[in-house]
Order: C-alpha cells, then structure tokens, then sequence
C-alpha cells in the first residue's frame, strides 16, 4: 500500500515532467514550426517596436497559458488564472528579451548560420535561456500543483 505522501510525491514528479515535456513541444512549434513559416516574426525581433518579435513571443505565452491550465482542477481553476497571466507575460517579456538580444548580437557582429560558429554557440544560449524559463515556470507553478492533486 502507497501512503498518501508517497502518492502526492508521485503525482507531483509525474505533472512536473508532464508539464516539463508539453513545455518542450511547444517550444519546438512556437520557435521552429510556425516561426519558420512567418519571416515577418524572425526577421524582425531585432526591433523593439516591430510587432513580430512580440508576435513570436506573445505566442510563447498563449501556449504556455494553455499548458499552465492543464495542470488546475477544473473547479479551482479560477483562482489560478491571475498566477496564469502573470507566469506567461513574464514568459513573453522574457523570451522577446533573449531572442532580442540574440539577434542584435548576431547582427552587430556579422555572425550567420554559415559564417561563424559564433552563431551557433549563440542560439546554443538562447535555447539554454528558453528551457531555463520554462523550469522557472513549473517551479513557480508547483504550488498549484498540489492544490490540484
């Protein structure tokens, strides 16, 4: 017979690397499948002001959303959509930062994917940066976590 705490320690390990995995397959759409697609968001997140970048970005939030809201019971799911909002604006002001400086960097130093390894070494950090956001989130969300249990 499992206690109780060992079953609540279970379910928490399981959703964290639930959340964790849907976390991965977002990113890869967001910032591969359907960035690829619209040269108007990747093209243009060098400029604060331009709206693709924050397109892009804002993306990143909306899915994020979704994922947060998988991991509520349904009929307390209320008091967690404030948490929610809040999680994936930082997650959009965060990801238009990295992806912004990214590329001010790589256009500042003249670096492309076929010119400088430099290039590759930086989108090596920026998707360091993404995945260690996504690990804030989850931990940030932990406590709704248990709630939901």
């Amino acid at each position: 017979m499992v206690s109780h705490s060992q079953y609540i320690f279970e379910v928490m390990i399981f959703a964290t690397l639930a959340m964790l995995v849907l976390f991965q397959l977002k990113h890869l759409a967001v910032d591969f499948l359907i960035q690829d697609r619209f040269p108007y968001m990747w093209m243009n997140k060098h400029k604060v002001m331009h709206p693709g970048g924050w397109l892009h970005a804002g993306g990143h939030g909306i899915a994020s959303f979704l994922i947060l809201a998988l991991f509520c019971v349904p009929s307390t799911l209320m008091p967690w959509v404030g948490s929610a909002i809040a999680l994936c604006v930082g997650e959009t002001l965060i990801h238009f930062a990295i992806d912004y400086v990214k590329m001010n960097i790589n256009i500042d130093s003249g670096w492309k994917c076929n010119t400088s390894p430099y290039f590759w070494d930086l989108l090596g950090i920026d998707q360091l940066l993404h995945q260690l956001t996504y690990l804030w989130m989850i931990y940030m969300w932990s406590d709704k976590l248990y709630f939901a249990i």
